[in-house]
């Protein structure tokens, strides 16, 4: 096999890092960039523009893809399935070092790793193989783009991906896989209970989850910023960790109750107004803690157990204090109110806290503020605040 003389330099480089689901989700960035290094260290061939390099593991070979020649065809790039018999199962981080712009790049189906690298603009995205699932690591300033991403027939173990930066404006689906469909570029399961992910690059005006879901995934809606209002649908019974990390929204609107969330379901979440419609009885505290900003909310009149009082979310009765709205700054805790539950006031840069005579407890993750920036927390002498 005749060498390729011109190799580009295989330097790592932040990448788009997609991996099987068999492999063990629990290695950490450096054991994975490890990896990379020791994929990437035997000599290398070409086939079809594709320089490459052969690796050995139990007696098991298997092939890398770790860069391309001058002249490869750009417009469409195929990963094989296998070359003179030996299965590809890796591209590495540096395949698509030096190229800007590639139409069609199609993942063949015995691929289980598949890096792609910064500046790298793809108008599609195919991926056939039944293991692959994904994850994204990625430097802040990362600038891939994928227009869609395509998912084949067999596509089912462990299909997981989590948008940092990634740019994805669209997934599409095969109809004959049995696991996931897409709807309006959105993907979720099959039955279409389980909403998987969401592209962070489709700008919507108002997203209304379908009613078929009840599950929201880990990173769905992660840094998704182009949808202005959100709905939530009346039948979602469970939101995994991260789902609505680092989104923003000018305003997210509840159904009916909350219950199953994770902690760090909504981590650095924006949220301009909240709104709570009438037949919510129920939003689990869960929902407040992980950092989630909410600058205002909005109660319908007829909910007989939620109530708005100076951008304060309260009891009906104006007795719980359950999450002061951002834009309240020095806080004023209402007249009246008796108990301020966990989370309910959050903040690195509130100057002021005001507590009135009527608090009879405060829970002990009541504040989580940054108490460099307070100057004054104020309660009447003899008080329980005191």
């Amino acid at each position: 096999m005749k060498k390729q003389k011109n190799i580009r330099k295989k330097t790592f480089i932040p990448a788009l890092i997609f991996f099987a689901g068999g492999m063990a989700v629990g290695n950490s960035i450096p054991d994975i960039v490890s990896s990379i290094s020791n994929i990437v260290s035997a000599d290398d061939a070409v086939y079809n523009g594709l320089i490459y390099n052969v690796s050995s593991k139990y007696n098991q070979k298997t092939i890398t893809i770790v860069g391309c020649t001058d002249d490869i065809n750009t417009d469409e790039i195929v990963i094989p399935d296998q070359i003179d018999g030996i299965p590809v199962t890796a591209i590495g981080s540096s395949a698509f070092l030096g190229i800007k712009k590639i139409g069609t790049l199609t993942i063949g189906k015995n691929v289980d790793f598949i890096s792609l690298g910064n500046e790298l603009s793809i108008s599609r995205l195919n991926i056939l193989g039944e293991k692959i699932g994904t994850v994204m690591y990625s430097a802040a300033d990362l600038k891939l783009k994928i227009h869609t991403v395509f998912l084949g027939e067999n596509v089912d173990i462990g299909f997981k991906l989590i948008t940092l930066h990634s740019n994805v404006d669209e997934y599409i689906v095969d109809e004959k896989n049995t696991k996931y469909c897409a709807i309006d570029g959105v993907l979720y399961s099959a039955d279409k209970t389980n909403l998987i992910c969401y592209p962070d690059n489709k700008k919507i005006d108002v997203f209304t989850i379908p009613n078929e879901v009840c599950h929201i995934s880990s990173n769905s809606f992660k840094n998704v910023k182009k949808i202005n209002k959100i709905v939530f649908s009346s039948n979602i019974s469970k939101i995994e960790k991260d789902a609505f990390e680092s989104s923003d929204f000018s305003e997210m609107t509840f159904t009916s109750s909350l219950k199953d969330v994770h902690s760090n379901s909504f981590l650095n979440c924006n949220v301009d107004i909240l709104n709570i419609l009438v037949d919510v009885e129920y939003i689990n505290d869960q929902f407040f803690r992980s950092s989630l900003h909410i600058k205002d909310f909005n109660v319908a009149e007829d909910n007989t157990f939620y109530s708005v009082k100076n951008h304060c979310l309260c009891s009906v009765d104006n007795k719980n204090l359950y999450k002061v709205g951002e834009m309240m700054n020095p806080v004023a805790v209402p007249e009246g109110i008796v108990e301020i539950f966990d989370y309910a006031i959050y903040g690195k840069y509130i100057s002021k806290i005001r507590i009135p005579e009527s608090v009879t407890k405060i829970n002990d993750n009541a504040l989580r503020i940054g108490y460099d920036n307070i100057k004054i927390i104020e309660g009447f002498e003899g008080s329980y605040a005191e």
